[in-house]
């Protein structure tokens, strides 16, 4: 029944506990149903759909760090010795909890609940012809009650930005720090996606899968930030640090012709070794950049929090090409930076980032080692990833209050590689 005062120490108390039993609420209400339909249409076709709902657990290192990271469960303390003179004795190198005067930086929502997701699905897979399908279909989620951090004690804006009154006296909990962190389930996110789908079987050499999906996700919240207003958290309501919405894939595997056994048969076995036997395969990956948020560094809100971001002109958001724009990534004139005490107008995620066009090629050979058995080879690889060296830019500038650096590309992927291998089968 001992109390922490943030800053003070340790307190006895002769009061009932303030935390319950359980410090996390239990909820009876986590039903779970599941529902898988499937409906052969004819020969060649079938539908399928299903539908159902998962829970996450109150776990991880979001919910349980709180609870035992802070005072007076969690103490550091930085000691200082003379260079000269002994200071320091092992009894007294770590304080009792009532003697630290450590601040308490985040706690958790003790009405929270598990949060939980809705996913469901619908496709048509239909065969076209001996070993080749062809599948489209739907697929979404819907999750609500997500764990996520949130600046509950954050100040409101001042009201005179020239001459703006402390923190203590603009926030609703003077003896906390304005970055104040409560884990709670404010978090939601939707994802939907329609797809297709083209897959050959091995036949005459040849197999692939060719493969697009357009989608679209939206949430409330960055998961790796708290957010720029705590005080109108539906302006936080914005597409997903990890949208794509258009992403192909081709994969395939190509046995070439020249070889015993092949449609050009090599009956030579000196020939055959070099020339026969042959294999080429590959990944072809085409997807759009994820979206930037444009942010501004420092306290230009003057709230002593993070999370905050620049503002619209006007001017519709679009990409450049570095090679011809000086390295700039995008139109910079799209943004400007807030005036002093206000928050940028900005929602999260405006600016689309760089996709991905690589193509990753291999080419093996395999040569039959008899003494090993039936299905002893040795196997030669050579692998190019990003054979065609396309430049894939990758981190930008973001900061609208940064001129030198804003709209500036600073980094990319990697160029193209040639990796040798071997393999030995027995």
């Amino acid at each position: 029944r001992s109390y922490y005062v943030p800053g003070q120490g340790l307190f006895p108390g002769n009061g009932p506990a303030l935390l319950p039993e359980r410090p996390l609420a239990t909820n009876p209400n986590d039903w779970g149903p599941r529902l898988g339909l499937a409906y052969r249409l004819g020969s060649k076709t079938t539908i399928r759909a299903g539908a159902g709902i998962f829970y996450t657990l109150n776990t991880g290192g979001t919910v349980i760090e709180p609870m035992m990271s802070t005072a007076p469960f969690y103490i550091t303390a930085g000691l200082t010795s003379s260079s000269t003179t002994p200071q320091l004795f092992a009894s007294k190198l770590f304080p009792s909890a009532s003697q630290t005067t450590a601040g308490v930086t985040q706690n958790i929502d003790l009405k929270k609940n598990g949060g939980y997701a809705t996913q469901y699905n619908f496709s048509i897979q239909r065969e076209l012809g001996r070993g080749l399908m062809a599948e489209g279909g739907y697929m979404g989620n819907d999750a609500q009650r997500q764990i996520g951090t949130e600046f509950v004690n954050q100040p409101l804006l001042p009201a005179n930005p020239a001459a703006a009154l402390p923190f203590a006296q603009r926030d609703p909990y003077p003896s906390l720090v304005p970055t104040f962190q409560q884990v709670s389930n404010f978090q939601w996110s939707n994802y939907n996606a329609g797809y297709a789908k083209l897959e050959q079987r091995l036949k005459g050499g040849l197999s692939y899968i060719v493969s697009y999906t357009f989608s679209k996700c939206i949430d409330s919240a960055s998961p790796s930030g708290n957010g720029q207003n705590m005080y109108n958290r539906r302006l936080e309501r914005a597409l997903c640090d990890t949208d794509v919405p258009n992403n192909f894939t081709g994969s395939y595997v190509l046995d070439l012709p020249f070889g015993r056994g092949r449609r050009f048969n090599i009956p030579y076995p000196v020939l055959n070794g070099f020339v026969g036997g042959w294999e080429l395969s590959g990944i072809t990956s085409m997807i759009s950049g994820t979206p930037l948020t444009i942010t501004t560094t420092g306290d230009i809100a003057e709230v002593g929090t993070g999370g905050q971001r620049g503002n619209a002109t006007g001017i519709a958001p679009s990409m450049l090409n570095p090679r011809t724009n000086g390295l700039k990534g995008f139109n910079t004139a799209a943004y400007a930076v807030p005036v002093t005490g206000t928050f940028g107008n900005l929602s999260r995620n405006t600016q689309r980032g760089f996709g991905i066009n690589d193509w990753d090629m291999g080419i093996n050979k395999n040569f039959a080692i008899r003494p090993l058995g039936e299905a002893g080879r040795l196997q030669i690889r050579a692998e190019f990833f990003n054979i065609w060296n396309h430049t894939q830019f990758s981190g930008v500038g973001t900061s609208v209050n940064q001129p030198a650096t804003f709209g500036i590309v600073n980094s990319a992927l990697s160029a193209r590689i040639l990796q040798l291998a071997a393999k030995l089968y027995f």
